[in-house]
Protein backbone atom coordinates (compact mmCIF):
# COMPACT_ATOMS: atom_id res chain seq x y z
CA UNK A 1 0.00 0.00 0.00
CA UNK A 2 2.96 2.21 0.38
CA UNK A 3 3.47 2.15 -3.11
CA UNK A 4 0.24 2.96 -3.96
CA UNK A 5 0.03 6.23 -1.47
CA UNK A 6 3.17 7.78 -2.83
CA UNK A 7 2.22 6.94 -6.37
CA UNK A 8 -0.97 8.85 -5.44
CA UNK A 9 0.59 11.61 -3.74
CA UNK A 10 2.91 12.35 -6.64
CA UNK A 11 0.51 11.55 -9.49
CA UNK A 12 -2.92 14.11 -8.32
CA UNK A 13 0.27 16.79 -6.25
CA UNK A 14 -2.69 17.18 -3.64
CA UNK A 15 -1.80 18.99 -0.63
CA UNK A 16 -5.32 18.20 1.35
CA UNK A 17 -5.48 15.53 3.84
CA UNK A 18 -8.55 14.76 3.05
CA UNK A 19 -7.87 14.05 -0.74
CA UNK A 20 -4.93 12.10 0.10
CA UNK A 21 -7.15 10.01 2.35
CA UNK A 22 -9.76 9.44 0.13
CA UNK A 23 -7.41 8.74 -2.72
CA UNK A 24 -6.05 6.33 -0.56
CA UNK A 25 -9.27 4.72 0.16
CA UNK A 26 -9.79 4.21 -3.68
CA UNK A 27 -6.39 2.62 -4.21
CA UNK A 28 -7.40 0.00 -1.19
CA UNK A 29 -10.49 -0.89 -2.94
CA UNK A 30 -9.36 -1.44 -6.02
CA UNK A 31 -6.65 -3.73 -4.69
CA UNK A 32 -9.15 -5.63 -2.82
CA UNK A 33 -11.64 -5.86 -5.67
CA UNK A 34 -8.69 -7.05 -7.28
CA UNK A 35 -8.90 -4.42 -10.12
CA UNK A 36 -5.29 -3.43 -9.60
CA UNK A 37 -2.01 -4.92 -8.24
CA UNK A 38 0.07 -2.74 -6.28
CA UNK A 39 3.17 -3.43 -8.49
CA UNK A 40 1.43 -2.88 -11.33
CA UNK A 41 -0.51 0.78 -10.47
CA UNK A 42 1.44 2.67 -12.55
CA UNK A 43 1.69 0.38 -15.83
CA UNK A 44 -1.46 -0.60 -16.53
CA UNK A 45 -2.56 0.55 -19.50
CA UNK A 46 -5.92 1.01 -21.34
CA UNK A 47 -8.27 -1.41 -18.71
CA UNK A 48 -8.07 1.68 -16.05
CA UNK A 49 -11.30 2.41 -18.42
CA UNK A 50 -12.09 -0.88 -17.07
CA UNK A 51 -11.17 -0.74 -13.57
CA UNK A 52 -13.60 2.97 -13.81
CA UNK A 53 -16.27 1.12 -15.06
CA UNK A 54 -16.33 -1.08 -12.51
CA UNK A 55 -16.45 1.23 -9.72
CA UNK A 56 -19.32 3.21 -11.46
CA UNK A 57 -20.81 -0.09 -13.06
CA UNK A 58 -24.57 0.33 -12.04
CA UNK A 59 -26.75 3.31 -13.07
CA UNK A 60 -27.36 4.88 -9.82
CA UNK A 61 -23.82 5.74 -8.80
CA UNK A 62 -22.64 8.65 -11.18
CA UNK A 63 -26.23 10.50 -10.78
CA UNK A 64 -25.54 10.25 -6.84
CA UNK A 65 -22.21 11.77 -7.56
CA UNK A 66 -24.05 14.67 -10.04
CA UNK A 67 -26.63 15.17 -6.85
CA UNK A 68 -24.52 15.92 -4.57
CA UNK A 69 -22.26 18.22 -6.74
CA UNK A 70 -24.35 21.62 -6.21
CA UNK A 71 -24.01 20.85 -2.30
CA UNK A 72 -24.31 18.85 0.50
CA UNK A 73 -28.00 16.89 0.62
CA UNK A 74 -29.60 15.04 3.15
CA UNK A 75 -30.83 11.25 1.92
CA UNK A 76 -34.65 12.25 1.78
CA UNK A 77 -33.39 15.27 -0.94
CA UNK A 78 -30.82 12.24 -2.52
CA UNK A 79 -34.11 9.99 -2.84
CA UNK A 80 -36.50 12.78 -4.38
CA UNK A 81 -33.95 14.21 -6.88
CA UNK A 82 -32.73 10.98 -8.78
CA UNK A 83 -36.30 9.41 -10.04
CA UNK A 84 -36.46 5.80 -9.43
CA UNK A 85 -34.16 4.85 -6.90
CA UNK A 86 -35.47 3.22 -4.18
CA UNK A 87 -34.17 3.64 0.18
CA UNK A 88 -32.07 0.14 -0.01
CA UNK A 89 -30.81 1.07 -3.28
CA UNK A 90 -29.52 4.30 -2.30
CA UNK A 91 -28.17 3.33 0.98
CA UNK A 92 -25.94 0.37 -0.41
CA UNK A 93 -24.83 3.09 -2.92
CA UNK A 94 -24.34 5.88 -0.98
CA UNK A 95 -22.11 3.75 1.24
CA UNK A 96 -20.12 1.97 -1.61
CA UNK A 97 -19.32 5.77 -2.73
CA UNK A 98 -18.09 6.56 0.67
CA UNK A 99 -16.33 3.28 1.14
CA UNK A 100 -14.56 4.03 -2.69
CA UNK A 101 -13.84 7.02 -1.24
CA UNK A 102 -15.86 9.46 -3.37
CA UNK A 103 -18.46 11.21 -0.78
CA UNK A 104 -17.93 12.39 3.24
CA UNK A 105 -21.20 11.26 4.99
CA UNK A 106 -21.43 13.69 8.29
CA UNK A 107 -23.11 12.78 10.88
CA UNK A 108 -25.03 15.64 13.57
CA UNK A 109 -25.42 14.13 16.70
CA UNK A 110 -28.65 16.08 17.27
CA UNK A 111 -32.75 15.34 18.11
CA UNK A 112 -33.56 14.09 15.58
CA UNK A 113 -30.31 13.09 14.01
CA UNK A 114 -29.23 13.77 10.54
CA UNK A 115 -27.01 13.12 7.80
CA UNK A 116 -25.81 15.08 4.86
CA UNK A 117 -23.62 13.68 1.90
CA UNK A 118 -21.22 15.61 0.53
CA UNK A 119 -18.62 15.61 -2.51
CA UNK A 120 -15.18 15.32 -1.38
CA UNK A 121 -12.18 16.42 -3.52
CA UNK A 122 -12.37 12.69 -5.57
CA UNK A 123 -15.91 13.00 -6.05
CA UNK A 124 -15.66 16.50 -7.59
CA UNK A 125 -12.88 15.48 -9.53
CA UNK A 126 -15.32 13.65 -11.48
CA UNK A 127 -17.31 17.16 -12.38
CA UNK A 128 -15.98 17.30 -16.22
CA UNK A 129 -16.41 13.65 -16.75
CA UNK A 130 -20.39 14.22 -15.92
CA UNK A 131 -20.62 17.42 -17.43
CA UNK A 132 -19.37 15.55 -20.69
CA UNK A 133 -21.71 12.81 -20.84
CA UNK A 134 -24.52 15.10 -19.90
CA UNK A 135 -23.20 17.17 -23.09
CA UNK A 136 -22.98 14.24 -25.03
CA UNK A 137 -26.26 12.51 -24.33
CA UNK A 138 -28.26 15.92 -25.47
CA UNK A 139 -25.98 15.98 -28.97
CA UNK A 140 -26.46 12.59 -29.77
CA UNK A 141 -29.08 10.94 -27.52
CA UNK A 142 -32.13 13.74 -27.68
CA UNK A 143 -32.35 13.21 -31.68
CA UNK A 144 -32.40 9.31 -31.12
CA UNK A 145 -35.18 9.82 -28.27
CA UNK A 146 -37.30 12.23 -30.65
CA UNK A 147 -36.83 9.63 -33.35
CA UNK A 148 -38.77 7.02 -31.75
CA UNK A 149 -41.67 9.16 -30.59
Amino acid sequence: MKKADGFLKKKFRTTGEADIIALTKLAATLQQKKMVKPENIENDGDIWLARALDLFGNRWKLRIINGLMKGPKRFTALRKQITGINEKVLTENLRSLECDGFINREYYAEIPPRVEYSLNGLGASLRGVIGEMEKWSVTYLRPVCEVEK
